[in-house]
């Protein structure tokens, strides 16, 4: 398929933004200025160390005006800056996922890539969004200048149209999505491997042997330290009900197994805490926090079904053609708040966790999800900052607080060590414009 060069003055269409900087020594916190504010965007640390942020939905006058973005904006984190915004059709999506492929040769930014897939692609009719779903592939090769995205290809499609779905990618340079909902708003149970070089499907629905559950609103890992890897689903629903076991995917025969030992849930964070030494999982910790354990149609009273603990368990490995067990290691630790639709970043050592933003209550409305009518957004400022000891296995948890309120934001670990927090939603209903770097 033919690929689009954004290149040069005309086509790499960057439009410069006067982007102030305000650091706030004594809160640890820097507040960045975006051009756009999103929600249901995708934001990825590049291979360069640049952050690109693209698509979701920006919001504004109250919630009045509505509409999917089509642009992306990369962050310089050595200029302490966004450099612009990039135009593209294909960009214009929500609640899509995607992911960054750099296994290629190291130091080489020419063989890296960036995999986008599904996603809502517009809200003309705001009461049905999902009636306009994606099912396209697109990669975007970061080959411009120091590794920046430039070239923009449509390589293929998903089994179908899909949003709400999970990306991970894996370290041999495939990229995975699995599940969401389909544009007739029903669960999809597939798994699709995209090749290392991003063009084509190493693995189909039909190529996995054992149970795969239908599900969206869920979440899914990488988890490296078992034998030649695995994927890690958790959490989401079908049409019809909660998913209360947990799918583990094992890439060397690509079989699957049912795990439990999780709570059911949905609009959780799902993170890998890999500290201490490389290869050896014994000091590992994979953190589930927050969610709603019930569906949001069945919720009639003020925060039932709402989550406010965080959990943590290990897996391990029982040898080929067997599934991995599940160790409980901490569970109902207090967050001080029930959260949900928040976003998830862990430190570069492995032993801690911010847990940033998201809802703490829920008014459903059928028409409306997606659009914000159901929202009662107060306390959405919460960051919960979870540090985990291997030694004595103690995951504990002290709170502060984001500058701005965010839900449905996304955020990513700069080389630093930092983590950076970019769009959302806010009590008024409306995209957050501004970034926020935090350290764990």
């Amino acid at each position: 398929m033919a690929a689009l060069v954004l290149a040069g003055a005309l086509p790499l269409a960057w439009l410069g933004c006067n982007t102030d900087l305000r650091c706030h020594g004594s809160s640890g916190k820097t507040s960045i200025n975006t051009r756009v504010g999103r929600y249901g965007h995708l934001q990825l640390t590049l291979p360069n160390g640049k952050v690109w942020v693209i698509g979701g939905i920006v919001r504004t006058h109250c919630g009045d005006d509505v509409e999917v973005s089509s642009s992306a904006e990369l962050y310089d984190p050595a200029l302490g800056r966004f450099l612009g915004r990039w135009h593209n059709a294909w960009f214009g999506r929500a609640f899509f996922a995607g992911a960054v492929s750099d296994a290629g040769t190291p130091g080489d930014p020419s063989d890296d890539y960036v995999l986008i897939a599904g996603g809502v692609e517009r809200l003309t009719d705001e009461q049905r969004p999902w009636l306009h779903v994606r099912d396209s592939v697109v990669r975007i090769a970061l080959d411009g200048p120091n590794g920046d995205p430039q070239t923009v290809e449509h390589v293929g499609n998903l089994p179908g149209t899909r949003f709400d779905l999970a990306a991970v990618a894996l370290p041999d340079g495939r990229v995975a999505f699995i599940g969401g909902r389909n544009s007739n708003n029903a669960g999809q149970d597939s798994i699709q491997i995209w090749s290392p070089d991003g063009r084509s499907v190493d693995r189909s629905p039909g190529d996995f042997t054992g149970p795969v559950r239908e599900r969206y609103n869920h979440r899914a890992i990488y988890v490296p330290n078992l034998r030649a890897g695995w994927i890690l689903v958790t959490g989401g629903r079908s049409s019809r009900n909660l998913q209360s076991e947990a799918t583990a995917i094992d890439l060397q025969d690509d079989t699957t197994y049912a795990l439990s030992g999780f709570v059911a849930r949905q609009y959780h964070s799902l993170t890998l805490l890999d500290a201490g030494t490389p290869s050896d999982p014994s000091d590992d910790a994979i953190v589930e926090i927050g969610g709603l354990s019930m569906l949001e149609e069945d919720i009639v009273a003020f925060q039932e079904g709402h989550i406010d603990t965080a959990s943590a368990v290990r897996l391990l490995d029982n040898g080929p053609g067997f599934a991995p067990s599940v160790q409980l290691l901490a569970t109902n630790v207090p967050l001080g708040a029930p959260v949900f639709f928040h976003t998830a970043a862990a430190s570069d050592d492995g032993l801690r966790l911010l847990a940033m933003g998201g809802f703490t209550s829920l008014y459903y409305d059928e028409d409306g999800f997606y659009t914000g009518s159901f929202i009662d957004s107060d306390p959405v400022r919460l960051v919960a900052r979870l540090t985990w000891d291997p030694v004595s296995g103690l995951l504990a948890v002290s709170t502060g607080q984001l500058q701005r309120e965010r839900a449905m934001a996304a955020s990513s670990r700069l080389a630093d060590g930092t983590v950076f927090v970019t769009g959302g939603i806010n009590d008024d209903l409306n995209s957050v414009r501004g970034a926020e770097l935090l350290t764990p």
